[in-house]
């Protein structure tokens, strides 16, 4: 009378054969009533019919001994042991492009500096989602100078929607714009900042997703003092790579990258790892190099950033930082 049998722990399908008929002489038709391979390594809790056929082929009296003493067989072994791996689950990396609408406009003429903060292509990454209540926070305090004159405060103009900002805003861009006054329509430069200017700790483009991971992304903007042309945009790149790994940690490697500067006023830059990049140790292949850091951690989310201080050319003065973090997943 044809049955059923489910799969356990360890089975393959020639135990199943062994399991459901008493013999390997009805693997051929177990396998052909069932549609799989004999060589097939079947998932547990799938059941699988046990053919009248099948069963005619098979050797009773082992059936039967199996079935009154309880035997399951299994020989599979253990299942391998899971290497832990890791991937890139929030990196939201913005570059600052200016407005194609007001291009040609006379920052004079407009009154504002237009610009967008977009996340290009892969380097903008959220694999959970972007929170549909977690966005820039408004009012977003900027700080933004020219030569010796700084002024901190909201972003006039085109704010940040006060609904929530979805991913996709990030994807075609958002719009800023820095007004045209007197304090910053003299020099060469206007710098603009994603934080407040007077107290560079408190950055206020916080990214978080749907699983509670949070990542700043912060650029530090140079525009040009008497067009809508954005010299600079800069910020530093973070590169993760995997080291080695076994079933309870991963080892990393952390690489801060960053791009020269367009203008030699901005030539020194320099670049100090955050959270938890900082409690790495040198990279044996390459100690004396201060950009690479090896960490080893275990399953679960971990952050990585890098702080960014622009020196001006006079090699006194600061003018800010960026800030960009990542959130990794082992």
């Amino acid at each position: 009378m044809s049955s059923t049998i489910t799969v356990k722990p360890n089975q393959s399908m020639e135990d199943l054969v062994i399991q459901g008929t008493g013999s390997l002489e009805a693997a051929i038709q177990f396998s052909t009533d069932n549609g799989v391979s004999i060589s097939y390594i079947p998932e547990v809790g799938t059941t699988y019919q046990v053919s009248d056929a099948a069963i005619a082929l098979g050797d009773k009296d082992n059936l039967n001994y199996l079935v009154q003493n309880g035997i399951v067989i299994g020989t599979l072994g253990s299942a391998p042991p899971v290497i832990l791996g890791f991937r890139v689950i929030l990196y939201p990396y913005l570059r600052a492009v200016k407005n194609p609408v007001d291009a040609a406009i006379h920052p004079v003429t407009l009154g504002y500096w237009d610009f967008i903060l977009k996340g290009f292509d892969t380097e903008f990454v959220a694999v959970y989602g972007l929170g549909a209540d977690n966005y820039l926070s408004h009012p977003n305090p900027i700080g933004y100078l020219c030569g010796s004159s700084t002024i901190a405060g909201d972003i006039p103009g085109i704010k940040i929607s006060e609904t929530p900002a979805l991913m996709s805003d990030w994807a075609t861009g958002v719009i800023w714009h820095v007004p045209f006054d007197a304090l910053s329509s003299g020099g060469p430069y206007v710098v603009v900042q994603s934080a407040q200017f007077v107290d560079g700790s408190a950055f206020t483009m916080d990214f978080k997703d749907e699983h509670g991971n949070e990542a700043i992304a912060s650029p530090f903007v140079i525009l040009d003092g008497h067009s809508q042309a954005v010299v600079d945009s800069l910020a530093s790149f973070i590169i993760i790579e995997l080291v080695s790994s076994d079933t309870v940690t991963a080892t990393l490697r952390v690489k801060r990258v960053h791009a020269v500067a367009a203008s030699p006023d901005w030539a020194t830059i320099n670049m100090f790892f955050i959270d938890e990049a900082t409690g790495g140790t040198p990279d044996p292949d390459d100690p004396a190099n201060p950009d690479k850091t090896i960490v080893t951690v275990g399953p679960g989310a971990h952050k990585f950033g890098v702080l960014a201080q622009y020196v001006y050319s006079d090699g006194v003065t600061t003018l800010g930082y960026s800030m960009m973090e990542v959130v990794v997943e082992v």
